[in-house]
């Protein structure tokens, strides 16, 4: 029997929860957990890139979708008030590394301005109860020497996703200090790992890169097979921000914690795996096809989660061989043309069946 945490279900029942970035991958399986313990989700966030996003498929809609850019003032500020959130988590962003390499002032627009526009609305148009801004774990400034980052290691960004990201870090501090924590308001961030789960087809993801191998009957190349990275089912970190949440809401929660597992394994690891359950090849490659200037991507990267088992008891619950079996369910069920709303809630619930709940 699971003696872990466990999530507070009166709490989150009809909280108001204003959910940015709903529609990307991440936000979508958060939205539809989020409307399944009963919270009132209100999204807001671009509209969704891919007709096969799980937000599409799931229909992550949540009380209220709110279409519009992070980047606009006006259209954030009318957001947080229509949604007059108890609850505020601030996942909307650029999220790609290469996309970012090829476009560098849209990405810092949308992950600094982004969160800067989000952060001054909240303070001046209505003031939730807490606050939690995910970035991710490619904030630390990483030369390839280091082992696995803890919260205290230093900020930094040799290429403009990793960069912004940092920087969303520094603008949240600030707001913090200066506008939200003196009105009583907690505010924390969130970096996570590798996250990897049924229904993302973003580009220049390793899932998505196997998904649509199988879809055309086609091979998986990969650019960086030795690189490593802590992967970890989309459902582990997501468990760790609903946890977040509910220590911020108590007022005793630290301003940043990591959210990765302990272990980490080779892209071409996880690709082959992948890729075995699916029945698609993989070719290895040292680096792309194309002669575009690439991003320089880190070889190893592995962040701490101490802090995360010590504050919130917070642990990974899925192993990689089961995250990519789950993987493998998911995308198959959507090819034999399954109700996949109800695919993603079986997960979900058979998380929470790991958890004891």
């Amino acid at each position: 029997m699971n003696t872990g945490p466990t999530i507070d279900r009166k709490l989150w029942d009809g909280a108001r929860v204003l959910l940015t970035g709903h529609t990307g991958f991440k936000g979508a399986w958060l939205s539809l957990w989020l409307e399944h313990l009963g919270a009132k989700v209100f999204g807001f966030a671009l509209a969704p890139e891919h007709e096969k996003c799980v937000a599409n498929l799931a229909r992550c809609g949540g009380d209220r979708s709110i279409i519009g850019d992070i980047r606009q003032a006006s259209a954030v500020n009318e957001a947080v008030t229509a949604a007059a959130p108890d609850i505020v988590l601030h996942m909307a962003a650029q999220p790609l590394v290469r996309l970012g390499f090829r476009e560098p002032v849209t990405t810092f627009d949308t992950n600094l301005m982004g969160t800067a526009n989000l952060l001054d609305a909240l303070y001046r148009h209505h003031q939730p109860r807490c606050v939690l801004v995910i970035t991710s774990d490619k904030v630390y400034a990483n030369d390839g020497t280091t082992g696995a980052f803890s919260e205290q290691a230093r900020l930094g960004g040799k290429e403009p996703y990793g960069a912004s990201k940092a920087c969303q870090e520094i603008i949240t501090t600030a707001y913090a200090e200066s506008y939200l924590r003196p009105a009583g308001i907690p505010v924390a961030t969130a970096r996570s790992g590798n996250v990897v789960g049924g229904g993302d087809w973003a580009a220049d993801r390793l899932v998505g890169d196997v998904v649509r191998a199988l879809e055309e009957n086609g091979c998986v190349r990969l650019r960086n097979p030795a690189s490593t990275r802590p992967w970890q089912h989309v459902l582990d970190p997501l468990f760790g921000y609903i946890l977040f949440v509910q220590q911020l809401l108590t007022g005793d929660a630290p301003e940043t914690l990591n959210f990765g597992p302990r272990t980490s394994h080779s892209v071409a690891v996880v690709a082959e795996e992948l890729a075995g359950l699916l029945g698609v090849r993989v070719e290895r490659e040292s680096v792309m096809p194309d002669r575009e200037p690439q991003a320089r991507e880190a070889i190893t990267l592995d962040v701490d989660p101490t802090a995360a088992l010590h504050e919130l008891g917070w642990t990974t619950q899925i192993d990689l061989k089961t995250t990519l079996r789950w993987i493998a369910d998911w995308h198959l069920q959507h090819r034999h043309g399954a109700d996949m709303r109800q695919v993603t809630l079986n997960q979900i619930t058979a998380y929470e069946e790991r958890l004891g709940q």
